[in-house]
């Protein structure tokens, strides 16, 4: 007699929704839900200054030139912070994910 056994197999996210009867729009949610979590988490883990850039540029809206102003940074300081703290957070996502 032969013993059956499981296979494991990978499903795509399209077919768990279908299988479900879950719309799209849902997974979207949950998709943009995990992706806000994980960005959330990789700012955490910047050093300070990279927390108060991310704070200035992207929740407050201010220019490069208005946060080198803040920050007593050259503009081009800015440019290269700016770079290396969304590399950081790409990296971080990346890992985790």
């Amino acid at each position: 007699m032969d013993a059956i056994g499981w296979q494991k197999r990978r499903l795509a996210l399209d077919d768990i929704a279908e299988l479900r009867g879950e719309s799209e729009e849902t997974w979207v949610v949950m998709e943009r839900s995990e992706q806000e979590r994980l960005l959330d988490e990789g700012i955490q883990q910047l050093a300070p200054r990279d927390k108060l850039f991310v704070k200035l540029h992207f929740e407050r809206g201010y220019s490069v030139e208005e946060i080198a102003e803040t920050m007593q940074l050259t503009t081009q300081n800015i440019y290269t912070l700016k770079h290396r703290v969304v590399q950081r957070i790409k990296d971080y996502v990346e890992n985790v994910s």
